[in-house]
């Protein structure tokens, strides 16, 4: 999996492709790839398995906050993702994602009016190269395609693009750090920079902080303090910011923005599988409408509101 994409503002499903192929992290340790100090799981000496296939799915409960100005809104998501990591050589490694998004959105009261808005699909493309300059820093690019849309909206209009640059250095077993900076295009919007902290710090057995081990198909880009009972439970506390922009089907574009604080519980079931389930809250929410000019007709903040969710996961 590699480098973590700790970067909350830029995307939905995107989010969810970059956050399992550019963003979340490794199972373990030995999945890590250009990272030397990892322990070789093949026979090839190289420190990362030939090829590694992931597939994920989720979903998680937004529930009824209020919106200033009158009304609420709800939220259901459901998630799916499939990434591989697969080694062109000791040095290069190809990692291709792709990730789907469902939003179902239910709007009451005044806000109904103000964001036009139901049903949202999402779907995002973030293939990855890494190359390991040398023992311990790695380099990684990866090209993003993002089509967002509302049910009967027009796919063609749909269309946001960018890439990712990165850098990070492995200074122990216990410590990686990075940057990186992503840029994507926004519907109706000016283009979006964001810089990307990259961090992965084993504390000792059991604790560490890292943005590279969420669930997959996870769309929080999130920071977390990680706990570890080296069995089969994991424990975390995290937040992430997200951002969702997405055509509207009277050509018009909607905007879903927030962050969200949550505990997870990871159960590993064998070696391959996982099972994630979240709890937190919502904050900082907005919705946005943008009519086909480009003009915001609406733009209200919204209440906190309580998130649950789950993810599974199986690696190949």
């Amino acid at each position: 999996m590699g480098m973590a994409l700790a970067v909350g503002t830029a995307l939905a499903a995107t989010q969810a492709a970059t956050a399992q192929n550019v963003g979340a992290g490794p199972s373990t340790d030995t999945e890590r790839i250009g990272q030397s100090y990892a322990t070789p799981d093949t026979d090839q000496g190289s420190g990362r398995p030939d090829a590694t296939i992931r597939i994920g799915g989720g979903f998680i409960r937004q529930f009824s906050a209020d919106v200033d100005g009158g009304g609420n809104f709800s939220v259901s998501r459901a998630y799916a993702s499939v990434s591989g990591s697969f080694a062109i050589s000791e040095t290069v490694a190809f990692s291709p994602s792709i990730a789907y998004e469902f939003g179902d959105y239910s709007f009451g009261g005044a806000a109904s009016a103000a964001f036009p808005w139901n049903r949202v699909n999402e779907v995002g493309i973030a293939p990855r190269i890494d190359i390991q300059l040398d023992r311990d820093l790695t380099v990684s690019v990866s090209p993003i395609i993002q089509f967002a849309a509302e049910d009967g909206a027009g796919w063609s209009d749909a269309m946001q693009w960018g890439g990712l640059g990165a850098i990070r250095y492995s200074f122990s077993p216990e410590l990686t750090l990075g940057a990186g900076l992503l840029g994507i295009t926004q519907l109706e919007g000016d283009p979006l920079f964001i810089p990307i902290p990259l961090v992965d710090w084993k504390i000792d057995q059991n604790w560490r902080v890292s943005n590279l081990r969420v669930p997959e198909a996870n769309p929080f880009a999130a920071l977390e303090l990680v706990y570890d009972t080296q069995e089969t439970l994991e424990f975390a506390l995290g937040g992430g910011w997200e951002n969702r922009r997405f055509r509207l089907d009277d050509g018009g574009v909607g905007q879903d923005r927030g962050a969200a604080f949550y505990g997870r519980v990871t159960v590993r079931i064998a070696e391959r599988f996982r099972i994630d389930g979240l709890v937190g809250v919502t904050a900082f929410n907005q919705l946005k409408a943008i009519d086909s000019g480009g003009t915001t007709t609406a733009s209200r903040n919204g209440d906190s509101g309580l998130i649950l969710g789950i993810f599974g996961s199986v690696r190949f």
